[in-house]
């Protein structure tokens, strides 16, 4: 490592221990340029809320909440009402995710998405699926949250937000991309 260092830094001596513990991971560079740290697709109209909060936790540029193979099946972007992607597994392996709602607009019949100035709800027939609002201070707040019936083990309840099999309960996620990342 200290080889490695002087001749990086163009240094003479060997240089200090410390200093060996700290540029490591330092010299990595930014967080979303990493390759140890998982990649998403995003669209390009995404644009992610620097707060929003959910049951409790609290979220500081948090892109996702959960990928699958890079995918994020569940994106809410800034605008004048907060701009809803949603996006349900294939039926079949390898098939491609089936996008249900793309920047506010539903292409599954039997889900309607009620959008007002600075909130929307997504429901079907007999439940919300979700909702949000733009709360003070352009914090995105989620209200309503329960994608199950769309095959997706994501949901929001007192006890806290369930992602996969995994409990968040009075969380703070701060500065991280993605909050829970999985295989394809």
């Amino acid at each position: 490592m200290a080889e490695i260092l002087r001749s990086a830094f163009g240094l003479s001596k060997s240089p200090p221990a410390i200093f060996a513990i700290i540029v490591g991971p330092i010299c990595s560079g930014n967080l979303n340029e990493r390759p140890d740290m998982p990649t998403m697709n995003l669209p390009a109209e995404f644009q992610p809320y620097s707060q929003w909060r959910a049951e409790g936790n609290l979220f500081e540029q948090v892109q996702a909440l959960l990928t699958v193979g890079g995918h994020a099946p569940l994106l809410i972007g800034q605008g004048p009402t907060p701009r809803l992607w949603l996006s349900v597994p294939p039926s079949e392996p390898g098939a491609p995710w089936r996008t249900l709602v793309a920047d506010n607009l539903s292409t599954d019949p039997s889900l309607t998405l009620e959008a007002f100035a600075r909130r929307f709800v997504l429901r079907m027939p007999g439940v919300t699926l979700l909702g949000a609002s733009i709360a003070d201070q352009g914090v995105l707040q989620i209200h309503t949250l329960d994608l199950r019936s769309m095959g997706l083990e994501l949901y929001a309840d007192a006890d806290g937000l369930h992602l996969m099999g995994s409990t968040l309960r009075n969380s703070h996620y701060e500065n991280v991309p993605i909050v829970i990342a999985l295989p394809g």
